[in-house]
């Protein structure tokens, strides 16, 4: 095996499996979200029991929602944007769309997946062709 760039990890060897970028943005969302509803909440100049009070959840789980700790199901996210008269849509408008988080994945990996594309295309030259070609570049 050849390490294609100095003092890095050799870009032949596979790497650990990432959460796909859905999932990992689960918790911003969530955190987003939940941000929304308590600047809504303190515009309002209600305390989380009030709004608890309010949708008929306990104050616990408006505090999991505000600090994105919990997924909430869609009939108390109903009774919250409700109660907060605020449109369903505008509390989750700042959420990224599932295009928008797979452009943004694409970009975090962008290098990694050049550098693994002319991996695999080194791997298809024989050994003098990859000598002649690391020569080149410097790296042999």
């Amino acid at each position: 095996m050849y390490n294609i760039l100095p003092g890095q990890v050799n870009i032949m060897a596979s790497s650990s499996k990432k959460e796909h970028p859905l999932v990992s943005n689960q918790a911003k969302a969530l955190e987003t979200l939940g941000k929304k509803v308590a600047e809504a909440r303190i515009a309002r100049g209600w305390t989380q029991r009030d709004l608890s009070e309010r949708v008929g959840a306990n104050e616990v789980s408006i505090r999991r929602l505000e600090q994105g700790e919990t997924n909430i199901s869609v009939v108390l996210f109903g009774r919250v944007a409700g109660a907060l008269r605020e449109s369903p849509a505008e509390l989750l408008n700042d959420l990224k769309s599932e295009e928008e988080l797979l452009d943004d994945a694409y970009e975090e990996n962008r290098l990694e997946i050049e550098e693994r594309t002319a991996a695999m295309g080194l791997r298809q030259l024989d050994h003098r062709s990859k000598k002649a070609l690391l020569q080149l570049l410097g790296y042999w």
